[in-house]
């Protein structure tokens, strides 16, 4: 899959979240909710599109709630379970990798 303007779309998404976390209590779940919105609009191999000059809270969801549902816990799970495995086996890694130096 080619994307030309992936670059930008990470830019964009970083800071459409970095400004929900510095302004709203509840960006946790706020974040979660876009989030699981996003991946649901790149199913059927979907490209991910710009949503400059729109507020995540302005984009349409066009989502059934159950299947919304099952990918927030999906990343609630990523988020608690396979992140910090994997951050701990890449520390693991580089602390061998000191070893040999």
């Amino acid at each position: 899959m080619d994307i030309d303007n992936v670059i930008d779309l990470f830019n964009e998404r970083g800071s459409m979240y970095a400004d929900i976390v510095s302004k709203r209590n509840d960006w946790a779940e706020e974040s979660h909710l876009i989030l699981s919105s996003l991946v649901l609009k790149t199913k059927d191999n979907n490209l991910p599109k710009s949503y400059r000059g729109y507020k995540f809270e302005e984009m349409p969801l066009e989502l059934g709630a159950i299947t919304n549902y099952l990918v927030r816990i999906e990343l609630i799970s990523l988020e608690t379970t396979i992140i910090p495995i994997l951050i701990n086996n890449l520390k693991k890694y580089c602390d061998l990798f000191k070893e040999q130096l």
